[in-house]
């Protein structure tokens, strides 16, 4: 997560009537006097009870506290090494995009998210996001496994070679190489470059050529 971009160029209110997008500086949710980013994120009283209610590591005046910059550092680095999971601190950005939708909702919608609910739905989507990962680190090794299976099958045995050229437009060169495979596992390449062609199919054909 780049905190960065988050803190610089979301639309909250302070910041549209900084750019004079609007004139109402305060917060849709809690109806504070100034909508920063860090009100919306941290101190807006539905924000601070989500983040209560989360077991990431919370206290008084430390976390969350009046600066974005520490809350952020927190979260992305000093927690980390006073033994907080990386499983839990996974959840924070789930968190923090459920806040924006519960936010928008009220000033759009005119409805009401409860903080226990913007934590179940950051909770569910972050368990979610861990199981898809899951399932597609097995996926591609079963797609590793089944190529594998598929090359010794059609009979692509050692020793084998293999080519490939480079070729582009408006460049007075082009390029070329090859790798060999023998039965021990042993492999050998060799690229060069010669007088630039009429296109790839030639480059192609004088690499196959050559072998």
């Amino acid at each position: 997560m780049n905190s960065q971009y988050i803190i610089s160029h979301r639309s909250f209110c302070s910041r549209l009537s900084d750019r004079h997008c609007g004139n109402d500086r305060s917060c849709p949710r809690c109806g504070g006097d100034d909508e920063s980013i860090n009100h919306f994120l941290f101190e807006c009283p539905p924000s601070l009870q989500t983040w209560a209610l989360s077991d990431l590591p919370s206290s008084p005046g430390q976390f969350p506290c009046t600066s974005v910059y520490d809350n952020f550092d927190l979260l992305l680095l000093r927690a980390p090494t006073r033994g907080v999971s990386t499983q839990r601190l996974a959840k924070f950005p789930w968190i923090m995009w459920y806040l924006r939708k519960a936010r928008n909702d009220k000033l759009f919608n005119g409805v009401e998210v409860t903080p226990m609910n913007v934590l179940q739905k950051a909770n569910q989507e972050c368990e979610e996001w861990f199981v898809a990962q899951g399932v597609t680190k097995v996926g591609r090794a079963r797609k590793r496994i089944q190529s594998l299976s598929q090359e010794e099958s059609s009979g692509l045995h050692r020793p084998r070679c293999q080519v490939d050229a480079y070729w582009a437009t408006n460049q007075t060169t082009f390029g070329g190489g090859f790798i060999i495979e023998l039965e021990n596992g042993d492999s050998a390449s060799c690229s060069f470059g010669r007088k630039q062609v009429l296109s790839l199919l030639h480059a192609e054909f004088i690499l196959c050529y050559a072998q």
